[in-house]
């Protein structure tokens, strides 16, 4: 009898109990669900700031509010100091500090915990209910912050 080579499937081709790979092929359903879920979700929550957002907008500020999205449903969320907007906007320091200022007041970008040149800027998902999340503990990483969800919810 000829042998099948995908999913381990040989050992199969010659009885009919294939009940491991019913359930390694259930698992792995669930798994593609979970993560389709996922990105469903982070491009809803995408759409809705954009929508939310997108009106009070420059250029400018548009470019660097849709990098801070570029790591995707599973990647680490973004930050930008005034150093990287200029980079990424193309304009002096004075004016990227502008731009920073007004999406902090527009309640699209919140202060992150620095001060200084170390003052960092991530997207504001919860809307205008937390200006600041100064008190929260999060994990410092070279491409953003990750804050503790359960630390935002008893905030509130």
């Amino acid at each position: 009898m000829r042998q099948l080579p995908i999913f381990g499937l040989s050992r199969y081709s010659q009885s009919l109990a294939i009940d491991d790979w019913v359930n390694w092929f259930v698992g792995i359903t669930g798994e593609s669900v979970k993560i389709t879920q996922n990105i469903i979700d982070f491009t809803l929550e995408k759409a809705r700031f954009m929508k939310r957002h997108q009106a009070d907008l420059n250029e400018r500020q548009l470019q660097v509010v849709l990098n801070l999205f570029a790591n995707g449903a599973d990647g680490d969320a973004r930050s930008v100091n005034r150093n990287k907007y200029v980079n990424q906007a193309h304009c002096s320091p004075r004016t990227a500090l502008r731009d920073l200022n007004d999406l902090v007041e527009k309640d699209v970008l919140v202060k992150l915990p620095g001060l200084g040149r170390n003052t960092r800027y991530g997207l504001n998902k919860a809307g205008d209910r937390f200006k600041e999340f100064s008190g929260l503990s999060g994990q410092g990483r070279s491409s953003g912050w990750k804050f503790n969800r359960q630390e935002i919810n008893e905030r509130e």
